[in-house]
């Protein structure tokens, strides 16, 4: 970060973690009203802790293992006043925080959506594990994709829409925290590209929590947390594929 007051620049960088930071205390906590007080505490020992953050370094990050301890310590003094699964307890932590470690067959808690494509496939958003599960229309699992597996957090899988020709050619991902659309080529599970990033401009998401699209192609999305709208996306056609993060305005 840079600039005449490092102050302003830290303080404006750390506002716009806001989103992330509470669906990351969101995925800890379970319970919306804690995780906002924990997502407050984070951001309070961050700013009182803004000396000794390194610019140039990726500040997310930074701000999520403030977040994190924070969490830390506050579930080890619930754990002196009453009997819990230590073990289970920890176990969850890491499965939240590390990309890396082993991912369990069954689902994590919330299961954000489901949906059947034409061909008689089920498509299950696995939000917190980020990742697409497939299963037949009688529930036999076919194949997993991962979609951004080091988003953390609240996951990168929040809903599932499918294009409206006949082969459902494409599928789109809404991805609340990283505030992309993606888009994916159905057939192989290939991500094609992403559109959108983090604002409140147009073509810009805060937490782009649901997809749906309509008999033209169009596409639609709402946004939770702080963005409290919708947005609808005009289908121009098929063409190159565009370079991932773009803000498709004004053409919307």
């Amino acid at each position: 970060m840079s600039g005449a007051d490092p102050d302003i620049a830290f303080r404006a960088e750390l506002v716009r973690l806001i989103p992330h930071l509470r669906a990351f205390a969101r995925s800890l906590c379970g319970d919306a009203t804690a995780a906002d007080d924990l997502a407050q505490d984070a951001m309070l020992k961050a700013w009182d802790a803004r000396a000794s953050f390194q610019s140039g370094t990726n500040m997310k990050a930074w701000a999520f293992m403030i977040l994190r301890n924070q969490f830390y310590s506050l579930r080890r003094r619930s754990w002196r006043q009453i009997q819990l699964d230590q073990e289970a307890a920890e176990r969850t932590l890491v499965a939240v925080d590390d990309p890396a470690a082993p991912v369990a067959q069954p689902f994590r808690t919330p299961v954000h959506c489901a949906e059947m494509s034409n061909d008689g496939f089920v498509y299950v958003c696995d939000r917190p594990n980020d990742r697409i599960q497939i299963f037949t229309r009688e529930g036999k699992f076919v194949r997993e994709v991962f979609v951004a597996r080091e988003t953390r957090a609240d996951g990168s899988v929040w809903d599932i829409a499918f294009s409206k020709d006949a082969d459902q050619q494409f599928l789109y991902v809404a991805d609340g925290v990283n505030e992309h659309v993606r888009v994916f080529d159905r057939k192989s599970m290939e991500e094609l590209y992403n559109f959108g990033y983090g604002g409140r401009q147009p073509g810009m998401f805060l937490g782009v929590h649901s997809i749906a699209t309509d008999s033209k192609g169009n596409i639609y999305t709402t946004e939770t947390y702080t963005g409290k709208r919708l947005q609808r996306f005009v289908n121009k056609g098929l063409g190159s594929i565009p370079k991932s993060g773009q803000v498709p305005w004004p053409g919307m």
